[in-house]
Formats: structure tokens, sequence, C-alpha cells
């Protein structure tokens, strides 16, 4: 009998210190994220984060300030379309690209009053944002439609998304229920290791494809995709032409290819070369559906190359000199209009 209960004790404490090892790792997981000391990225005592900048939003639910309905006499209005990358994942509201060209304009015509008003939807495919335009544009009242576009915008699903992940979860579902099991337990920090392992592995043994591969299935022409792509851009355009509004805008927003190292638009690595591919594909498209569209591959070249170009190192977002570009540039295209008399 003795012999039993010291088993079953011997158990226990080994049970108790495989347990306590587990919280061991999550503690180790969860310090070293905290070492990166960066700022509070979603809720917080109540309150959404961006990186440290409070989301604000207006009565529309838009994270911009309350807009004038009916829009007031003399006031020229844009209507900016877009995902997290004109929304202004991790940057305050102030260095969005909308207010630079906001601001920009303003002191270009003081005569004038230009609102650029941003419209972005995190993490949105275009064709939500031609049904934002369609929900919105009889009460906004713009003068001018811009699409903001980021290079997943043709992907209304996850931008690593695939046929074979979908399938490989599916098949392995006991695999992932144990992440489940784990972040249930408070091993929140273990759970995510634990699936980045089993993605990582699931690539290694081309079981699923990378996300750049599983998304440039996304930008064949015949994918459904792409066409579901198109027909939101010409959806745009049907709109802004029924308003009588001039040619619309699509500003393709290039970013750097990593959050962690600088980004070299002189000499881009392969992962930069397949993006501004799919920039390049999205610009022609949308000049065919009948868009002033532009890229800023030249002027990221020129003014901020070889620099990192992220938010921070663990989010890939376009930082604040990427957006001072977009913003530059978009105001350069909104002044062309407004001198021609067209706005």
């Amino acid at each position: 009998m003795k012999k039993k209960l010291n088993l079953i004790s011997s158990l226990i404490l080994v049970f108790i210190s495989i347990i306590f090892s587990f919280y061991l790792v999550e503690a180790a997981l969860y310090i070293k994220e905290a070492l990166y000391d960066l700022p509070v990225n979603g809720y917080y005592e109540g309150k959404r984060y961006t990186w440290g900048h409070q989301v604000i939003q207006n009565s529309l639910k838009f994270r911009e300030k309350e807009i004038e309905i009916p829009k007031l006499k003399n006031v020229i209005r844009v209507f900016v379309l877009g995902d997290s990358l004109t929304w202004g994942a991790g940057l305050d509201t102030s260095e969005r690209y909308t207010a630079i060209a906001e601001n920009i304009l303003n002191k270009k015509f003081p005569n004038k009053t230009i609102e650029i008003l941003n419209f972005g939807r995190s993490g949105g495919p275009t064709t939500l944002e031609a049904d934002i335009l369609e929900r919105y544009i009889d009460r906004i009242d713009p003068d001018l439609i811009v699409v903001g576009f980021c290079f997943n915008d043709p992907q209304p699903r996850s931008q690593d998304y695939s046929i074979e992940k979908e399938n490989f979860e599916k098949e392995h579902i006991n695999l992932f229920n144990f992440a489940f099991t784990l972040k249930s337990l408070g091993l929140s920090e273990i759970s995510k290791l634990y699936l980045k392992t089993i993605y990582s592995l699931a690539e290694a043994f081309k079981i699923i494809p990378s996300w750049p591969e599983s998304l440039d299935r996304v930008y064949d022409p015949s994918s459904e995709e792409w066409h579901q792509f198109v027909s939101a851009l010409k959806k745009i355009k049907t709109l802004s032409d029924k308003h009588s509004l001039p040619q619309p805008v699509f500003s393709s927003l290039n970013q750097g290819s990593s959050s962690k190292g600088n980004t070299n638009y002189a000499e881009p690595d392969p992962l930069l070369k397949m993006m501004i591919k799919w920039s390049n594909q999205a610009v022609l498209v949308a000049k065919e559906v009948g868009f002033n569209a532009y890229d800023h591959k030249k002027e990221i070249a020129a003014e901020i190359n070889n620099t990192n170009m992220a938010v921070n190192y663990v989010d890939g977002h376009p930082n604040a000199s990427l957006n001072k570009i977009y913003g530059k540039k978009l105001a350069k295209h909104i002044e062309a209009y407004v001198e021609k008399g067209i706005l």
C-alpha cells in the first residue's frame, strides 16, 4: 500500500512539474514579447489603440472627424476608400496620408476648404470598399473619389488563404483544437508558437503554399478573386460617373517588404519584386477601368530608399515616412484637378 501511495505521489509531482513547466515557458514567452517595449495595440481599459494611438470613431463608425451632413457650401470633399493602410494602422490620424494631403491642399488654396475624408476599413477588400461608397455616397456628397490600394485588396479572405491550407486545417482539426485548448488554459503564447510551428512545417514539406504564393494566385486574370476586384473597381467608377464626378483616383500604396529590416527599391528582394508586380498589375487594370492611377515606386526610391518602412518591427504597415510620400503625391493630383477647374 505504501509503495502504491508513493507511486501516486510521484506521478502527481511529475504532473504538477509538467504543468508548472508549461506556465514557466508561457511566462518566458510573454516576457520576450514584453521586451519589445512597444505601446499597446488592441483594447486596454475599454479603449482601442493601434500601437499607442487611441482609435476614435465618428458617428458613422469610421476613424475620421465628424462629417457635416449636408455638406457646407464652398467645400471640396474627397471620399477616400481603402483598407488598414488607409485606416492608419500604427499611426496617429494626423500622420495618415489623407491628413497630410488635406493640410498641403488647404495651405495651397487658403480661400478654399478641402476635406480629405478617410473611409478606410481595416481588413477590408476592394469589394467592401465599393459597398461602402455605394452606401454613403449620397449622404457624404463627395466631389472626388480616391481608392488607396494595398496588394492584398483583391483577396476577400485572409492574405495567406489557400485551398491547401483550408483542407490541411480540416484534415488535422485535432491539432488546431489543441491550440485552442492551450489558449483556454491561459497559455496563449505557447498556443501561438505551436500554431506557427505547425504552419512552418507544413510549408517546409510543401503541404501548403507560402502566403506570397497563395496571394499570387489571386492575380491570375482568370481567378474569381481578380474578377471580383475588377468588378469592384468598375462599380466605384460607375458610382463616380453616376454622380457626375471627375475621373476617380487610384493610388497604389507601395510599402516595405520587411518589418525588421530595410527595404531597397533600387535593388528589390524577391518578395518586393512580387509586391511591385502586383502593384503594377493593379495600376494597369485601374487605368483600363478609367481611373487616374499611379504608384509611388520612384518617390520611395528617391526619398527614403533602403530604410525600414514599417510602423515597428512586428508590424509591417507603412510608417509615417511612407505616408508623407503618399500624401504629397495625392495632394499633387488633387491640386491639378483644382487648378484645371475640375474641382
